[in-house]
């Protein structure tokens, strides 16, 4: 019994002694105790952001054909009024040596839109206009870009998430990337609204039959300029500047067309530009949300249509100049850990 008592008593004095000395470390952190030093707090290297979005947008894909020797305008198609719901999701990953990782993935419907036609004399004459309803569109796209952040006036704190927010300053880093979009269009009816009586004329196709396809590949490397403005503790403007170097890989596909008899070949690169700002709000110490803008151009000149396999060869490949536009808005939502 009095060893038993006695082993009682020891541990409990341990345990007070214990206690006592967590509780006066904690009262000064650098003080150090019979126990030693505490452990560091753990640091975070990389601190984390995934969230998901929602985006409406509208745009515009158009070419021009020219003739094989480049000295004339043979047609235009122009897809106008191409408005777009998509989701996407989104990260961005933070090192505490300055690099970063962002990108995103997304996809969704073009589900309105028209087609403007258009050939041109000498080859049509006269002016043959007509025009066609885009339904059942697609559109798939994705981004992923590395840098680094070469200045940063904010002394943010990279701890925990519980630690309070960044204060007020700026972050601006430089990055390399690729970027990926599809567009798939697809014209319904034909309406003549010039003065040509020999194509699509009255009563001549329904509403409902495809006539033309238009399927669209851009593959692009990027080359940007990323800003974080820190405007109070919780609210942050997030601005991204990028040029954009792209090729095009396309098939157009006139269904009405047999003695087009199978996709028309289209490949070129050139130049454009790609912007993004984003205004996000600090709910709480991981959730966000915010509202942004982007806008997309990328145009190929000097590109060719190969009309090789369509006609067995009877004709080769001609010019063509082929650009494509893209703007909306946006909302999201993210999580930092």
């Amino acid at each position: 019994m009095k060893n038993s008592l006695r082993l009682v008593c020891t541990l409990c004095a341990s345990l007070f002694c214990t206690v006592g000395a967590s509780y006066a470390a904690d009262l000064d952190p650098s003080r150090k105790t019979d126990l030693g030093p505490l452990p560091a707090a753990p640091v975070k290297t990389w601190n984390l952001e995934v969230g998901a979005r929602y985006w409406y947008s509208t745009g515009q894909t158009s070419y021009d054909l020219f003739d094989s020797t480049n000295s004339f305008l043979v047609s235009r198609l122009t897809y106008d009024d191409l408005d777009g719901h998509s989701g996407e999701a989104f990260f961005r990953a933070d090192h505490t040596k300055g690099f970063f990782l962002k990108g995103y993935i997304g996809g969704g419907v073009v589900n309105s839109g028209k087609l403007i036609d258009e050939d041109f004399p000498p080859l049509t004459d006269p002016l043959s206009r007509t025009t066609s309803d885009q339904d059942d569109g697609n559109l798939y796209y994705g981004s992923v870009d590395v840098g680094y952040t070469f200045y940063d006036s904010t002394m943010g704190s990279y701890g925990l998430k519980d630690e309070p927010a960044r204060p007020l300053g700026l972050k601006i880093g430089a990055f390399v990337g690729f970027h990926y979009l599809n567009e798939q269009y697809n014209a319904f009816g034909c309406t003549q609204i010039a003065s040509n009586p020999l194509i699509c004329a009255p009563g001549d196709v329904a509403a409902g039959t495809l006539a033309i396809s238009q399927d669209s590949d851009w593959s692009s490397l990027r080359l940007g300029i990323t800003a974080d403005f820190y405007l109070s503790q919780r609210l942050k403007l997030t601005a991204d500047a990028a040029y954009v170097r792209s090729y095009l890989d396309g098939k157009d596909t006139h269904h009405l067309r047999p003695d087009l008899a199978a996709p028309l070949p289209q490949s070129g690169d050139g130049n454009g530009v790609q912007l993004e700002a984003v205004l996000s709000y600090q709910v709480t110490d991981g959730f966000n949300v915010g509202v942004g803008a982007r806008y997309w151009y990328m145009e190929v000149e000097d590109g060719t249509l190969d009309f090789g396999d369509a006609t067995g060869g009877q004709f080769g490949r001609q010019p063509i100049d082929f650009e494509t536009e893209r703007y909306g808005l946006f909302v999201q939502g993210s999580y930092k850990f």
